[in-house]
């Protein structure tokens, strides 16, 4: 369990780029490729498919980075004796979708987390975003992808965009509402105890990869 994309596993904090699952790394380990963040600097990943494990904490934390202040949710996934801290910047498609899906999983039971980054033939934006995966049964033989929890016949709180079009101003507004009552579900309805004093994030957010147009 714990990481896939061959058979590396680790402890370590994670992030999601370009629809992988990003481990800190550095240059010359095997599988690492580079890529240029936000302060210019070439750093060294190991990508991965999907990260599986039992969700033990969730918390939405305030970090500030060279980049400026920033909102993340940090998603602590238990596989066996491995701890691993998976953070997803509050203004990315990645926490939009594993917000809105979250409260279709049984928190008791191994969770899949796999993201994803394409830009359709038709279509000339990226899409991103992921999907999260369960097993209904322990007998089950292959784990069953959930769906989105709120609709809009049953919202439970949370707001959806008007039928007719948004301009960019509108869209803006929609989405500062819709991350705060994610950022609030979060909290809700785990109600876990903070993360361990030990565990605090040095990496830099990744950039949300698709535009809202």
């Amino acid at each position: 369990m714990g990481l896939s994309t061959g058979n590396h596993t680790s402890k370590t904090y994670l992030q999601i780029v370009a629809g992988r699952v990003a481990q800190k790394s550095a240059e010359g380990v095997h599988g690492a490729v580079s890529r240029e963040n936000k302060k210019k600097e070439i750093v060294w990943e190991l990508h991965h498919d999907s990260i599986s494990g039992k969700i033990k904490e969730m918390n939405i934390e305030a970090k500030t980075f060279a980049s400026g202040k920033t909102k993340q949710l940090e998603i602590v996934i238990q596989d066996a004796d491995e701890s691993f801290i998976l953070t997803l910047p509050v203004e990315s498609k990645y926490f939009d979708h594993f917000c809105s899906k979250i409260g279709s999983a049984n928190l008791n039971k191994e969770i899949i987390v796999k993201p994803y980054s394409f830009v359709p033939k038709d279509k000339p934006n990226k899409i991103s975003g992921l999907n999260l995966y369960q097993k209904e049964k322990e007998t089950d033989s292959e784990p069953k992808k959930l769906g989105y929890y709120f609709s809009p016949e049953n919202p439970e709180g949370k707001p959806f965009p008007p039928e007719e079009r948004m301009d960019e101003d509108e869209y803006k507004m929609f989405k500062i509402k819709e991350r705060k009552f994610y950022c609030e579900y979060i909290l809700g309805m785990t109600k876990l105890k903070p993360a361990a004093a030990d565990v605090k994030s040095t990496l830099e957010p990744a950039p949300d990869d698709d535009l809202p147009f």
